[in-house]
């Protein structure tokens, strides 16, 4: 799993009258995880870290969560 895989990819959509409407790869899981991370942080009242320390403590979750998918 790479750093960059879509969390929620939309793809292309092709219409007979030749129109498409294009799709886009969302965010990355990455961003995925770090979200879900700062949820559960946020929603915990006893967790007393200020706003910056929150999202890197997100993204550190976030990055584990990658790095055992690549194994």
């Amino acid at each position: 799993m790479r750093d960059d895989t879509p969390a929620f990819p939309v793809a292309n959509e092709y219409y007979p009258n030749d129109q498409i409407q294009y799709g886009s790869n969302g965010m990355t899981l990455r961003q995925w995880y770090a979200g879900m991370a700062l949820q559960g942080m946020v929603s915990n009242p006893e967790y007393q870290g200020n706003f910056a320390e929150m999202a890197e403590s997100a993204f550190r979750f976030a990055d584990a969560m990658v790095k055992r998918g690549k194994e």
